[in-house]
């Protein structure tokens, strides 16, 4: 536990903005073991409305930068939970409970946030300005997005205005 060396050359951390990709790790792979690309299409795919909160929430955050990442968000999102991008939070209205106040820019009230360092929904009071909360990503074919992504070189989403009430 003193160590100051890291756990694993591959690893960073589930809550890093980066991850250690393939391509940097300093060996090279026998293409033999490089099966991704050969059986990618044979695959089933994930069916993210099935999954719980709680594991969308831990593939949002260990799979940083990658199509499980969108994909677990974007299920986030059709469950009314957005994304904070100052406070980099998860957050959502609890059912039954209308926000204090509620303007064309902003809204108050207390709310059911993801708590990532407890690993557990608490409820906060706050407010929430409306152009700081992330967006969904149309949902698109693995390829596209992860064309999209290198594209953006990992740019944030676009904004996205929650007028509707929910």
């Amino acid at each position: 536990m003193e160590s100051t060396s890291d756990l694993h050359p591959s690893f960073i951390s589930p809550f890093s903005d980066n991850q250690a990709r393939a391509y940097e790790i300093d060996y090279q792979v026998p293409v033999e073991y490089q099966m991704g690309m050969q059986i990618r299409e044979k695959l089933p795919q994930v069916n993210f409305s099935t999954l719980n909160e709680d594991t969308l929430f831990f593939l949002f955050y260990l799979f940083g930068n990658d199509y499980v990442q969108l994909s677990a968000a974007n299920e986030l999102y059709k469950r009314d939970w957005r994304y904070h991008k100052e406070e980099r939070i998860w957050l959502t209205r609890i059912k039954n409970i209308m926000p204090d106040q509620k303007y064309d820019t902003y809204e108050t009230g207390v709310y059911c946030v993801f708590d990532v360092q407890l690993w557990r929904k608490t409820h906060k009071s706050m407010r929430i300005d409306y152009d700081k909360l992330d967006g969904p990503v149309v949902k698109q074919h693995p390829d596209v997005l992860a064309s999209k992504l290198l594209q953006q070189q990992y740019t944030p989403m676009t904004s996205y205005n929650t007028n509707t009430s929910r």
